[in-house]
């Protein structure tokens, strides 16, 4: 047979079958440079969650598809900038197999639990004892007749302890009367802070006492929480009011911090955790705690985040609603406000 015959058949053989001879066609739910709609949001929140930051308009444009590819490298899959099963399956999977969990990409801020006073170093207040002085802040608080402590946990890499620090400035600066303006949040991450704790800020005049933390803060063997509230519950004992708060992965970690207080016998007034993650296998995990009076939950489901209920909490599904923004549904405030004092 001819060379030219042979090239020939083959291309006629290629035009009969629509390609299907020399290349598999790619599944019409993929997502792809072009594509919008609410799945491409989908994605951009949850690669957002994962540590590759986008902005959420859902258009697939060029930026995504190089987050998707940077996924694509962290997880050992095939990179080609396209969402299909494969990197769906992956996304939708959590960070267990990402080296996210090992301390690499998307978790460099947080990769490691550090130990409580390195953490609690960094949340100063202007004109009121430090932070990392524990006895002392719960001491000054009881003098002064504040008797709220809420622990704040933000998810998977949205902590940010420059923001952090800006919240406490303006809290004093409410506090002493002053006209303040709230401080300018990050495009990405600080979620609980920027939806939850400076509007409650902002209403209070100053507000209950807050610590922001990241996720990482809480492991199972370290804790930047436990000495705080240890020495807010010698301080005030019953009188305290104490408000535990975590979304994403942050949920996880109040449920830890609420069980570690159990452990020592010491009550949680109140625990609001929004659309809690955690990393597979883990999930058995999701029960409140025997020590806790009150425990709203809300989650969410998708294609993209399967969202989980929590036993023994007052759990309620949100519909059509980014995990990023969450916490600053009028629900989930309301819930928060429900737990201060008026």
């Amino acid at each position: 047979m001819s060379r030219v015959r042979a090239a020939w058949l083959i291309v006629c053989a290629v035009a009969l079958t629509g390609g299907v001879a020399v290349q598999a066609q790619e599944p019409a739910s993929s997502l792809r440079v072009g594509s919008k709609g609410t799945a491409v949001r989908e994605v951009q929140a949850r690669l957002t969650e994962l540590g590759y930051p986008l902005a959420v308009d859902g258009v697939y444009g060029a930026k995504t598809a190089a987050a998707v590819r940077a996924f694509q490298r962290d997880r050992r899959i095939q990179v080609d900038g396209i969402v299909g099963p494969q990197t769906r399956g992956q996304l939708t999977a959590g960070p267990a197999s990402l080296t996210t969990a090992l301390g690499g990409r998307g978790s460099s801020r947080t990769k490691r639990a550090q130990a409580p006073e390195t953490l609690l170093a960094g949340h100063r207040r202007a004109g009121l004892p430090d932070r990392s002085d524990p006895r002392a802040w719960a001491r000054s608080a009881r003098v002064s007749g504040r008797r709220t402590l809420v622990v704040a946990f933000e998810g998977l890499s949205s902590f940010s302890s420059a923001y952090a620090q800006q919240l406490y400035r303006y809290q004093d600066r409410l506090r002493a009367g002053e006209s303040a303006r709230p401080p300018r949040a990050p495009k990405f991450g600080s979620y609980v802070g920027k939806y939850l704790l400076a509007p409650s800020l902002s209403r209070h005049r100053g507000g209950p006492d807050v610590l922001v933390l990241s996720e990482a803060s809480e492991r199972a063997r370290t804790s930047a929480a436990l000495p705080v509230v240890l020495a807010w519950h010698q301080e005030l004992g019953s009188a305290l009011n104490l408000v535990v708060v975590g979304h994403s992965f942050g949920g996880h970690s109040a449920l830890r911090l609420a069980r570690k207080l159990e452990a020592q016998e010491v009550p949680v007034d109140h625990l609001l955790t929004v659309d809690p993650r955690t990393l597979p296998g883990l999930y058995d995990q999701f029960v409140t705690p025997g020590n806790v009076a009150e425990h709203a939950n809300y989650f969410q489901r998708s294609a993209w985040f399967p969202g989980y209920p929590i036993e023994g909490a007052r759990n309620q599904q949100l519909r059509r609603v980014l995990h990023s923004r969450m916490p600053g549904q009028a629900s989930v405030r309301g819930s928060l406000e429900g737990m201060l004092p008026p």
